[in-house]
């Protein structure tokens, strides 16, 4: 696992670049870039974090690392060696280790570090596993919707043809409509709560429900969650996934108010209708998650960007593209040979993994 340091820690560095900088150009540029290209950028800023550093002959700064690795496995090195004068000899714990060290790449001094970063990602893959087939299971003992209001209403909204997520009564009037599922996509609509809207305000809710479905924030939402696992490390993947979906409902919002410009006060108190409902499932796309949120919907319905300002844009969109790739190609980082390493702790490290192996 020695080898993992130095790109784990690349991946970290220019996650933070990436985040901070393009969370500081939405800050700047609030009244220029779009919120559709807030999403779009966001959707790219997640994908250069699982781009491995590259290491081109062309890259004008190269820096050296293995001082930090070096620093790093000395650091390392303290809490197995505490851990195993606690342990003792145990012939449990050493059938334990012999077999965890017959993963290749790990080493007496990497098996507790290897150990943790399994029940790290174990534990969020449950978690995830969990609360989707705990919806799903939900999904499954509910009722088409039945309400004819709401189905004429969608069926105005929806093309003649055109594909749409299976309307389901959720029976629940604490959580806000959902949208849920991957291949089959469902959309959760507490019909008891929907009754009490008006035909303009209910159409207003299915026409960003619908915006949602065909934007593939269902499954974008879901292939997110399932690529948290591979980085539970990194805490910027999570600050990134956070800013998506954010965009993703002031995008929203922006193409509900294009097709109905009159209604912005209507759909504004539409929103504060559901800002007592409680957060839905992580695995779902709710139509308010929480008052934060609402509050940054709310501003940004009433201060739009104005069509003078589509160049610029355009512009800074195509601009902020460029600086997120740049560490890819400007930067490149390189350790010497572990041969090199000349610390005693891992002098340590290695005769214990000698007395490791004879026992």
């Amino acid at each position: 696992m020695t080898s993992l340091i130095v790109p784990i820690t690349v991946m970290l560095l220019r996650g933070a670049v990436t985040v901070l900088l393009l969370a500081a150009a939405e800050k700047l540029f609030n009244r220029v870039l779009s919120a559709r290209s807030r999403r779009n950028l966001w959707i790219y800023c997640i994908i250069l974090m699982f781009i491995p550093q590259p290491e081109w002959q062309f890259q004008p700064l190269v820096i050296d690392m293995t001082c930090f690795r070096d620093l790093v496995i000395d650091t390392a090195d303290l809490l197995p060696r505490e851990l195993a004068l606690l342990v003792g000899d145990s012939p449990t714990v050493y059938a334990i280790a012999e077999y965890f060290m017959a993963i290749p790449g790990v080493t007496a001094h990497s098996l507790i570090y290897f150990i943790a970063m399994c029940c790290a990602v174990m534990l969020a893959i449950v978690f995830l596993l969990a609360s989707y087939i705990k919806c799903r299971r939900k999904t499954h003992r509910l009722q088409p919707v039945s309400d004819q209001r709401i189905l004429n209403i969608w069926q105005q909204i929806v093309p003649a043809g055109g594909k749409s997520p299976l309307l389901l009564d959720s029976k629940d009037a604490v959580h806000p409509p959902v949208l849920f599922g991957f291949f089959r996509q469902k959309l959760l609509l507490p019909e008891a709560h929907l009754a009490k809207l008006s035909d303009s305000e209910l159409e207003l809710l299915l026409t960003h429900e619908y915006i949602h479905y065909r934007s593939g924030d269902g499954i974008i939402n879901v292939l997110t969650l399932a690529l948290w696992p591979l980085c539970w490390y990194n805490l910027f993947f999570l600050l990134a996934r956070r800013r998506w979906r954010i965009s993703c409902e002031l995008a929203c919002d922006d193409r509900v108010l294009a097709r109905y410009p009159e209604r912005t006060a209507e759909y504004g108190k539409l929103l504060l209708t559901f800002a007592d409902t409680v957060q839905a499932p992580p695995v779902t796309v709710p139509f308010r998650e929480t008052s934060g949120e609402l509050k940054i919907r709310i501003q940004h319905m009433a201060c739009p960007i104005r069509n003078k300002c589509r160049k610029g844009n355009i512009f800074l969109t195509a601009l902020l593209v460029l600086l997120l790739a740049s560490p890819l190609t400007i930067f490149s980082a390189v350790v010497k040979s572990d041969g090199s390493i000349k610390s005693s702790a891992i002098s340590q490290i290695s005769s214990n993994d000698g007395n490791l192996t004879e026992k």
